[in-house]
């Protein structure tokens, strides 16, 4: 059944552990132990799944805006990525901060402290050239290894009012080039100006200035490798999002591609069979999906010290598609 080149999972727990972005997630931060990342991945690939999105902090990658990249979490996010590439997988790795930055989090000893300042772009201090700065370093990582993704930014949302939808798609602009400027030329997903979803793409504009489907209609990439990137959820009693098919039809108009980097639902199998089956429909335009796989959304949970991956039974739902 399935017919998208990549159809996979998000791994998330590299980016958890605070409130740094101000959307606080699960309480727990953790990178994999190689016995459990193995078992996830062997796991995975039995399924059909062949792209794994991996959510890390910046704040952890970087602990000063501007400053190296700690070379503790960049080794357990250049392991990860080595690993599932190794095994055929291609990894997205995704930004996951909101368009956010959170400064005084880390003592000069490197111990992670509770106390922050929460910096939030186009506050006057933290700028795009920032986020350029710290994905210049990610992708001479991997410039070298076609298997990667480039996730500049997930859900960035709620930028400060001086960045209109017309600032804010300039600004990736130029993280986008700031990327080809490495000799790097993987597929890169680009964010919208709210959540990455599919929402408000053609009907409002959640910062001011032109709707995201025009604003998005200005960006230009140098390698001809890019995607916007969308999530996508839907509640118990909800049908599928009827704008689905409205990005898709802006999609195919002007020529662009789509990723849906989450996705997660609870109203059942019909319901996402319909979404999966128009998807897959839609090739041209949808590069791949990735499901958001944590409650209420899970579809596996892995024992953290056996490594035991266990379906949950949405697993169900989605296996034909894989």
């Amino acid at each position: 059944m399935p017919s998208l080149q990549l159809r996979g999972v998000n791994r998330a727990g590299a980016e958890f552990g605070d409130d740094w972005d101000g959307w606080t997630g699960q309480t727990y931060y953790e990178w994999p132990p190689v016995t459990v990342r193995a078992s996830e991945l062997n796991d995975y690939a039995s399924k059909g799944m062949n792209v794994v999105r991996l959510p890390i902090s910046w704040e952890r990658l970087q602990h000063t805006l501007g400053g190296p990249l700690d070379p503790t979490y960049q080794a357990n996010l250049v392991d990860y990525v080595e690993a599932a590439t190794a095994m055929g997988f291609t990894v997205v790795v995704d930004l996951h901060n909101y368009g956010r930055y959170a400064t005084g989090v880390y003592d000069p000893s490197g111990e992670q402290v509770d106390t922050y300042t929460q910096l939030i772009l186009g506050d006057g201090t933290l700028t795009f050239s920032h986020v350029a700065d710290v994905w210049t370093k990610v992708a001479r990582l991997f410039v070298s290894n076609p298997s990667v993704i480039f996730n500049l930014m997930n859900e960035q949302h709620d930028a400060a009012p001086s960045l209109d939808a017309t600032a804010i798609f300039a600004g990736y602009q130029a993280v986008l080039d700031a990327v080809r400027a490495t000799g790097a030329t993987q597929l890169v997903l680009f964010p919208n100006t709210r959540s990455s979803d599919t929402h408000h793409w053609s009907t409002w504009s959640p910062q001011g200035g032109p709707l995201d489907e025009d604003a998005a209609l200005s960006v230009r990439d140098s390698a001809n490798n890019l995607a916007f990137d969308m999530h996508s959820y839907t509640e118990a009693g909800d049908s599928w999002n009827d704008d689905i098919t409205v990005v898709t039809d802006w999609a195919r108009a002007g020529g662009r591609r789509l990723f849906l980097s989450e996705l997660g639902t609870e109203s059942g199998p019909t319901t996402l069979s319909t979404l999966l089956t128009y998807i897959n429909s839609n090739a041209d335009v949808w590069v791949g999906w990735t499901a958001w796989n944590l409650d209420p959304y899970a579809i596996s949970v892995t024992d953290k010290v056996t490594g035991l991956v266990r379906d949950t039974p949405k697993m169900a739902w989605y296996a034909p598609y894989f």
